[in-house]
This record gives C-alpha cells, sequence and structure tokens, in this order.
C-alpha cells in the first residue's frame, strides 16, 4: 500500500512538473492588419523577431534578452542565415538594442516600422509556441 501512495505522488510530480516545459512565449503586435509583427522569447535567454508586411517583405532578427525591472533589452546579434528561405526580401536586423517596457501582461515598444499612427504599439502574448532550432 505505502508503495502505490509513494508512485502516485511521484507521478503527480512529474505531471505537473512537465506543464511548465514550455520553452518559448510569443508576443504579437495589437490592432495590425496589414502586416505582422511578433517576438519569440526562449527560456534561454534568446529571442526572435520576425515583421512580414503586406509587400512581401519580411524583417528578421535574433539576439539575447535581459530584464531589469519593468524593461526588457533586446540585444540584436547578427542573423542566422540558414534559418530564411526566401532571402531576397529578407532584412535582417543586427547589431543593435530596442527597449520593451512592460505594461501588466503586454510589452510596449515605439513603433519602429510606423505601423501605426501611435507613437507606441503594443504586443500581447499568443497561445502559440515555437520550438527553437
Amino acid at each position: 500500500m505505502q508503495k502505490i501512495k509513494i508512485s502516485f505522488v511521484l507521478v503527480i510530480i512529474l505531471t505537473i512538473s512537465n506543464l511548465h516545459a514550455q520553452d518559448s512565449i510569443v508576443y504579437i503586435q495589437s490592432n495590425s492588419v496589414l502586416f505582422s509583427n511578433r517576438y519569440v522569447f526562449f527560456n534561454d535567454g534568446t529571442f526572435k523577431h520576425y515583421f512580414h508586411t503586406d509587400d512581401g517583405q519580411t524583417w528578421f532578427g535574433v539576439g539575447e534578452f535581459t530584464d531589469k525591472g519593468r524593461k526588457r533589452i533586446l540585444n540584436f546579434k547578427d542573423s542566422d542565415l540558414t534559418l530564411i528561405k526566401n532571402r531576397e526580401l529578407t532584412h535582417f536586423e543586427s547589431n543593435f538594442k530596442r527597449i520593451l517596457l512592460k505594461r501588466g501582461k503586454i510589452y510596449k515598444s515605439i513603433d519602429y516600422y510606423y505601423t501605426s499612427r501611435k507613437k507606441y504599439v503594443q504586443f500581447k502574448r499568443a497561445n502559440s509556441i515555437e520550438k527553437k532550432q
């Protein structure tokens, strides 16, 4: 009987620990109709940024992030060219910093791509998960 209890508790603990095994969180820009702007943050402190425009252009960047208070500081590094299939219309973001401000459950950023008439855009957490390659 004691072995059954221990086994049952062990199964419960392993099940709960697997629920927290998500390795990425995706944030997408809200209120964007003609383009797609998203950040994928990985548990190891790295990220990927994808920005797709309505005319077929893609902006792509990778790097490392650090959290300091309400700020998430993104350090864009040289992009891995093997991850992009269509290089003709791809622009690579590299070697610069960007800051996202945490506001509750969203991130706020300056509108670097002029996608809205506002100075700032918001990124909300998406339900999708991306695996790191």
